[in-house]
């Protein structure tokens, strides 16, 4: 009866531990499965994701130099923030295990925080892992030491993997991608919102050079917009309206904000400024419709 009793205590505890230790996922709009929050870098070599992980792994040759700067790595810890849905991630986060491996670093200094793809936690953790990370792009590769941020690679590398990461062992980063996004993340975390808007001349002259595309603060103020911040959010969007002038879907960011605030008037606004770039705009179109309605 004791060995029984045993037996049930051990197989209570083995189950305990594994509810409490293992990851989150959901199924997307396809029914396709996906991590979701922190796990382990077994969970990647699992199947499916052990598909596009092993590919990637194995075709990638890491080009080392004799003097690879390895002491700067060696008291390093790195949050790999990932989406087991996204073309970066599948490609750049086997390469980065494969580099760290043939350096012969620890395995156990990495972590991983998996993201959501659909919209009502776009980029988000289940524990919302991500908050005050600065997470818009994955995936991103944080590097600390003693609990503090030395670096950090966002999406890809700027050089190349070995390059950028001889870098940081060195102590001498590269900026990371996405300066524009990045500088807006440090104004929100300084400043009231209004502040921010009697400065927006000033703002677009510090980062015009540094936005390339529409899509980087507009994938930004979709961030924002998920983790509810939506005054910056919608800063963010019309921002972007003065950068790129002539893209209907700057305007169709502004405008959805908007309607989402149920400020239909400047909702209704926007949406013609997307008519007016694109009259057969069918999203804009069918906003305007449902905007009369509301009405």
């Amino acid at each position: 009866m004791q060995m029984i009793v045993r037996t049930l205590t051990t197989l209570f505890l083995m189950l305990f531990v594994h509810i409490g230790f293992s990851q989150s996922n959901y199924l997307d709009k396809k029914g396709a499965k996906h991590l979701w929050g922190k796990h382990e870098l077994t969970d990647l070599e699992t199947a499916p994701f052990s598909e596009w992980f092993d590919a990637n792994y194995s075709s990638y040759q890491p080009d080392l130099g004799e003097e690879f700067p390895l002491k700067g790595l060696r008291s390093t810890e790195v949050t790999i923030f990932l989406g087991t849905w996204c073309g970066d991630s599948k490609l750049w986060v086997p390469r980065f295990i494969k580099l760290w491996d043939e350096l012969g670093l620890d395995r156990d200094q990495l972590k991983f925080v998996s993201l959501h793809r659909e919209t009502e936690h776009y980029k988000q953790g289940p524990k919302q892992e991500e908050v005050g990370m600065n997470i818009h792009r994955v995936p991103t590769f944080i590097f600390k030491k003693e609990g503090k941020e030395i670096a950090r690679i966002v999406e890809s590398p700027i050089n190349s993997l070995e390059a950028d990461i001889a870098q940081i062992g060195l102590g001498f980063p590269s900026q990371p991608r996405y300066r524009g996004a990045n500088h807006l993340h440090d104004l929100f975390a300084a400043n009231e919102i209004d502040s921010l808007y009697s400065q927006s001349k000033t703002i677009l002259r510090k980062i015009y050079r540094d936005v390339h595309t529409s899509s980087e603060l507009n994938t930004y103020g979709y961030v924002l917009k998920a983790a509810k911040r939506y005054d910056e959010a919608l800063f963010t969007f019309r921002l972007n309206t003065a950068l790129f002038r002539h893209d209907p879907n700057v305007y169709d960011s502004v405008g959805e904000m908007y309607l989402l605030l149920e400020d239909y008037e400047q909702a209704t606004h926007y949406y013609k400024e997307v008519l007016r770039i694109k009259p057969t705009d069918e999203n804009a179109l069918k906003m305007l419709a449902q905007i009369e309605e509301k009405k």
